[in-house]
């Protein structure tokens, strides 16, 4: 979770330093064309880093704690979360968790920036709505699509292994 735990440090610093710019009232939703909710300040940031330190404690717990087998849903899991194997699937999954908080923290420091962007305060690099609502759109596409599809891919049984099953079952006849 080395990678998450620095975008975590990234957008908790990032908080700090554009807390005094930001003006007292800020704005804390979008729609496509404008601002349509609002937050004071001293709610807006403590909510947004809290948000992302609790997901981020727990995700980190979830590895830490090592979930039960019944528990995991890793696909293949009786092959994958073999004594043999259980290890490296651990720390393969740690990969996954670790990507998608990066993810999350990145959303979370563009949600930061926009609604100080949209607050009036000055950023460095003001970026335009739509091309914000592209970049919300397209980060939501890789949490929901391509990482999940990136784990489902990852945890097939090896060809080795498939080949051995299909074997079997043959030697078994049908049904």
């Amino acid at each position: 979770m080395k990678w998450s735990t620095f975008m975590l440090g990234v957008l908790i610093v990032v908080a700090a330093i554009m807390y005094p710019a930001l003006p007292d009232v800020v704005v804390s939703h979008w729609g496509f064309n404008e601002p349509d909710g609002w937050l004071p300040k001293r709610l807006f940031i403590p909510v947004l880093v809290g948000t992302a330190v609790v997901i981020q404690l727990l995700v980190s717990g979830i590895f830490w704690l090592r979930t039960p087998e019944r528990y995991s849903n890793i696909p293949n899991k009786g092959y994958w979360l073999a004594p043999e194997r259980a290890e490296a699937t651990w720390q393969r999954t740690g990969v996954f968790a670790d990507a998608t908080m990066v993810l999350t923290h990145g959303v979370m420091l563009l949600v930061l920036h926009l609604s100080a962007q949209m607050s009036g305060a000055p950023v460095l690099f003001p970026i335009p709505l739509a091309l914000a609502n592209w970049m919300f759109l397209g980060t939501i596409l890789l949490l929901c699509v391509a990482l999940p599809a990136w784990f489902f891919i990852s945890f097939r049984l090896p060809s080795e292994e498939r080949a051995r099953i299909r074997r079997e079952k043959r030697k078994r006849g049908p049904r």
